[in-house]
């Protein structure tokens, strides 16, 4: 029996297809569940780094305005 027709539940080996149907398809639905929890926690990652990038770029844009905006009220 090859290894993709086998699924491992508590530590207890079970082959696929001596499983109702109804658990085969609720453990390919888990199967896609979790790929969509990685896509999305990727996705969720990449947007707060965005996230970080941006915030960094507006304060780096306006804190030179703030000093220009400092002499020139010292002044």
């Amino acid at each position: 029996m090859s290894e993709e027709n086998k699924v491992t539940i508590d530590g207890e080996e079970y082959s696929m297809p001596d499983l109702p149907v109804q658990t085969q398809a609720d453990i390919a639905r888990l199967h896609e569940l979790r790929l969509a929890a990685a896509r999305l926690q990727r996705e969720l990652n990449e947007t707060v780094g965005l996230i970080q990038m941006y915030d960094a770029g507006i304060k780096s844009a306006v804190q030179p305005v703030e000093e220009e905006e400092n002499k020139a009220v010292a002044q």
